[in-house]
């Protein structure tokens, strides 16, 4: 396994947890 590969998934799932909850905080209030 490339040693760059858990930093990119980490990034990626990272920035769709972000996404999300701006997403719901901005649909919620």
């Amino acid at each position: 396994i490339p040693g760059w590969l858990p930093i990119i998934v980490i990034t990626v799932i990272g920035a769709l947890l972000i996404g999300l909850v701006a997403f719901f905080r901005q649909s919620g209030s």
